[in-house]
């Protein structure tokens, strides 16, 4: 990794920090790291919407296991969809 040598310092509303704080927050992130990601394009996830995605997932299991009679075409469309939760999440 690059030396960091130049800082930013930018003005924001208590609103807005706290908002910068939550997310990089969620991300696991700095708010250092989650504003040069934001920034420059980078991908940003929330390990909240992780965990959703990964509950969800366990929830679908379980019906199908639970339930012989949900099609596979119909559990097949939830993980889809679920998978694309994910994926719009990210950043």
């Amino acid at each position: 990794m690059s030396k960091k040598l130049h800082s930013i310092r930018i003005r924001i509303t208590e609103n807005e920090h706290e908002a910068v704080r939550k997310k990089a927050g969620d991300c696991g992130l700095t708010m250092s790291e989650y504003m040069r990601r934001s920034a420059l394009g980078r991908t940003t996830r929330s390990h909240v919407q992780d965990e959703i995605v990964r509950h969800l997932i366990k929830i679908a299991n379980s019906l199908q296991q639970e339930d012989k009679k949900i099609t596979g075409n119909i559990l097949a469309e939830v993980i889809a969809t679920i998978g694309r939760i994910g994926d719009n999440n990210a950043g």
